[in-house]
């Protein structure tokens, strides 16, 4: 009976393995290639430096695959949202630290909620502007506010940005935060 038993053992864990296996196997080849649409970096092979990068089409794509790395191009927008929101965080959390501080004066504790008021009104106009910006044609982009300024960074089309393109993305950004147009910098990705 014992060896029925230790036969039985080692045949679950051989299955295991020989799933565990298959399963990597298969998640390993899937995912690699670039499709029409991806943010794709071109790299020296030998020296590993990135030459260049470009978002693909269909020709691109079918003209030069092996030259090619694949990296999605909302992963950069995704990345950045999250950075964004990691810093926001920390800075609400020690607003809020400074401001339920029993020591802190009432002046202080005013001034942290501002600063707490301000920064969720930024999170809004930036959710909006590139709410916007997405709805006027482009893939994705991210919008940061700061004080009197604002930097838009955007997937630009294969073709580039055309004044007609900044002339709309500057006019969205200035209705919805009032600030100069000089104090905005649009940031093309692509």
């Amino acid at each position: 009976m014992s060896i029925w038993k230790r036969n039985a053992v080692i045949a679950t864990v051989a299955l295991f393995v020989s799933m565990a296996l298959f399963l990597n196997w298969s998640y390993g080849r899937g995912g690699d290639e670039p499709a029409a649409g991806d943010y794709v970096l071109f790299e020296d092979t030998e020296t590993g430096r990135v030459l260049s990068g470009e978002y693909l089409d269909s020709a691109a794509l079918a003209s030069r695959p092996s030259e090619i790395t694949s990296l999605d191009s909302s992963g950069y927008f995704a990345t950045a949202r999250l950075n964004r929101q990691k810093a926001r965080d920390t800075a609400l959390q020690i607003l809020r630290d400074t401001s339920d501080r029993e020591t802190a004066t009432a002046d202080l504790r005013g001034r942290a909620d501002e600063e707490i008021h301000t920064i969720a009104m930024n999170a809004l106009a930036e959710a909006r502007i590139e709410s916007l910006v997405i709805a006027k044609g482009f893939t994705d982009c991210v919008a940061f506010l700061y004080d009197g300024g604002a930097d838009l960074v955007v997937a630009a089309p294969l073709s580039g940005l055309v004044q007609a393109d900044v002339a709309r993305m500057t006019d969205i950004v200035v209705s919805e935060t009032g600030i100069s147009p000089e104090n905005l910098t649009i940031v093309p990705v692509g």
